[in-house]
């Protein structure tokens, strides 16, 4: 999560050119967390139960593991700081880490879009 950290905070910091970059990286990360969490918990309910897990169980599970995740991370500026100077590199490659980057918020969208009906077709198998 460092390297995407980092390169989500030059992306809006040099491409975007915010004044701010930090609260968008921060934001992004959160929002792709939570895609990423919200389908995670569904699944596991289909896969379990043939069923949608309540929506009220499901948002709670999400904001709780959000929360987690952006106090320990990214709400600490120290750590937010520290991660900015060692400028993070996965395989010490600027190319892979944005492609890491990139894949990492293209996927976390796009579940958006499909999980949803691979889970219902999962679930008219069930019955």
């Amino acid at each position: 999560m460092k390297v995407i950290y980092y390169y989500y905070y030059l992306f809006y910091k040099q491409i975007i050119k915010l004044n701010d970059p930090d609260i968008m990286a921060i934001l992004a990360i959160s929002f792709c967390m939570t895609s990423f969490v919200i389908f995670s918990v569904d699944t596991l309910g289909v896969i379990l139960t043939c069923n949608f897990i309540n929506s009220k169980l499901t948002m709670i599970l999400t904001l709780t593991v959000i929360t987690i995740f952006n106090l320990f991370i990214l709400f600490n500026k120290e750590k937010r700081k520290s991660i900015i100077l060692s400028k993070p590199k996965l395989l010490k490659s600027n190319i892979v880490s944005i492609i890491l980057s990139f894949s990492f918020f293209c996927s976390t969208i796009s579940l958006w879009f499909w999980v949803t009906d691979v889970l219902i077709v999962y679930m008219r198998s069930c019955n």
